[in-house]
């Protein structure tokens, strides 16, 4: 399709710096993204095509919406296309800055700090549950679990002993 050479370069700038590209599939003028409303959305879609057919975007179309990702090959075209340094990359491919104060552990207090297994999830119990102090490790629950055991065993010899006694 014939487009003016203004409008593929404006298209392939903005696909370029952002690395995506959303347009609803409206062949007229309407809503468009406020760097291409110059635009009309019908050579927005066709210059796509273009691209997709030479493998340099994936398409994905979905309720009524073209999404559009550019690939490792769409961005060498697009660099020399132009005429890009190789150190320019996609938004999408910029690492976003970390912050040292999210990447810091809360205060957990001193009784998940003692208990050692701060990283495991826990299962809270409920009523009726055989632990419902929530303990965290499991070396823990066998042991009360083999006490208990053997408590048992000794209350049940106890009254056979008894009941043979009477």
């Amino acid at each position: 399709m014939f487009m003016p050479k203004p409008n593929r370069v404006t298209i392939y700038k903005y696909l370029f710096v952002e690395g995506v590209m959303v347009i609803k599939k409206n062949r007229m003028r309407g809503e468009t993204l406020l760097e291409l409303a110059a635009i009309p959305n019908l050579h927005i879609i066709k210059a796509m095509e273009s691209l997709k057919s030479k493998g340099c975007v994936k398409e994905k179309f979905v309720w009524s919406h073209y999404y559009w990702t550019l690939t490792e090959e769409g961005i060498t075209f697009l660099r020399d296309f132009l005429h890009l340094p190789p150190h320019v990359v996609p938004k999408t491919l910029m690492r976003c800055p970390t912050r040292s104060g999210l990447l810091q552990r809360p205060n957990l207090g001193l009784k998940d700090a003692h208990a050692g297994n701060i990283d495991k999830p826990e299962y809270r119990g409920g009523f009726g549950r055989a632990n419902p102090t929530g303990s965290r490790s499991l070396s823990k629950t066998k042991e009360t679990s083999a006490v208990k055991d053997d408590d048992k065993l000794e209350y049940r010899r106890r009254n056979v002993h008894l009941n043979n006694q009477m």
